[in-house]
């Protein structure tokens, strides 16, 4: 994690990455020897940390599931439990005694989606049929994400009890990562239909909102913060932590309504963090190239403003021909290097045609370490981490 971490601090994103995926590797063989899985079984999320690495494994799996949100190849599993189970593999609780508890489940929900979203995305590009067992599991996923959200609902008394900056936080993050799994798991093996998201405007719209609310309530924490101390926070700073950047990039890759997409862009540029590999102004970047690249200036004639509501019902829709079905991104090895954005679109009769794009990641998409020393940063990062 601390190879894994620094790498990532110092830009050498791709070998951040392989510390990431070896970090996981080693904790399932771990667990292996612990009796909790097996070599070819998934990494577990115990309930009740027992050791160290039970606690790695909650850092690394969110890690891996950021990595996952940008197109970052995994393989690995992640269920919560004691042990690898042999049922049901989401247990939900009609109850959860605290946010970790409910982010454990939430992780391993968003695990879940992605998974299942690559093997419909492996069998399309294959040819294959999409079987009853992967149909069974994204019901089993959409009444799990159910399921979560009743139970987060019911716990909010006990949850916000003690009124904490941590928890004002957590809770709107949970909630804006769960809006985003619940559009991911609708729309896991929807084959080269990109047209079903223009069904989900009214989920994206909430998605905008909540992010809206997270982010007032972190600059809100800052300024506070500012105003006793007086210190000012600098350009960028750092966690390994998820935040909004991967559901706002979600966002503007699958939500083709130009006020909201526009919106997602706004809240991108303002982030003053970068979260693991990913900074705001980054993401923002390629978010606007993928945006134009499908766009092709249809809207420049109109007045279009970035809002958390869809705009008027006349404006025309992006047509399925422009819409990119695939998005991948590869981070640079080194400093200095370039970030590229791989995208492809279907054509019909197993046809696709990609449509590739060099990023230089500019200096203010790094972290200097000379921001590392400052209190305004360190407090910034640990309320972004959930700490007290």
């Amino acid at each position: 994690m601390i190879f894994a971490c620094l790498e990532l601090l110092r830009g050498g994103f791709k070998t951040g990455h392989a510390h990431l995926s070896n970090g996981m590797q080693l904790l399932r063989e771990i667990q292996t020897r612990q009796g909790i899985t097996s070599l070819d079984g998934p990494i577990v999320l115990r309930t009740h940390p027992q050791s160290v690495e039970d606690a790695l494994v909650e850092v690394f799996s969110r890690l891996n599931i950021q990595a996952m949100l940008f197109g970052q190849v995994s393989n690995h599993h992640i269920f919560v439990s004691e042990r690898a189970p042999d049922g049901p593999k989401y247990n939900i609780p009609s109850n959860f005694q605290s946010h970790t508890e409910a982010r454990k489940h939430l992780d391993s929900l968003i695990n879940g989606v992605y998974n299942l979203t690559q093997q419909g995305r492996n069998i399309l590009h294959n040819k294959g049929q999409v079987s009853e067992q992967l149909y069974r599991w994204k019901e089993e996923l959409d009444i799990a994400l159910i399921r979560w959200l009743q139970a987060f609902n019911s716990s909010q008394k006990g949850l916000l009890a003690d009124l904490t900056p941590r928890k004002m936080y957590r809770t709107p993050l949970l909630r804006l990562y769960h809006t985003m799994a619940t559009i991911m798991a609708a729309t896991s093996l929807r084959g080269t239909d990109e047209m079903i998201f223009d069904s989900y405007n009214s989920d994206f719209e909430a998605l905008l909102r909540q992010a809206t609310q997270l982010w007032d309530v972190m600059h809100n924490a800052y300024l506070a913060f500012k105003k006793l101390t007086g210190y000012v926070m600098p350009a960028i700073c750092f966690t390994a932590d998820m935040g909004f950047i991967p559901p706002l990039y979600y966002t503007v890759i699958k939500c083709r309504q130009p006020n909201l997409r526009r919106m997602a862009i706004e809240i991108l540029m303002s982030a003053p963090h970068r979260e693991g590999a990913w900074s705001g102004p980054l993401v923002a970047r390629m978010a606007e190239h993928i945006m134009a690249r499908e766009e092709e200036g249809m809207y420049e004639e109109l007045d279009i403003m970035p809002t958390c509501q869809a705009g008027q019902s006349g404006l025309p829709v992006v047509p399925h021909s422009s819409r990119f079905n695939d998005i991948k991104v590869a981070l640079p090895e080194r400093v200095g290097g370039k970030a590229i954005l791989f995208c492809s679109r279907y054509l019909g009769r197993g046809e696709w045609i990609a449509d590739n794009q060099e990023f230089d990641v500019a200096l203010e998409d790094s972290v200097s370490s000379r921001f590392l020393d400052s209190d305004a940063t360190a407090y910034f990062a640990r309320l972004w981490n959930g700490q007290n």
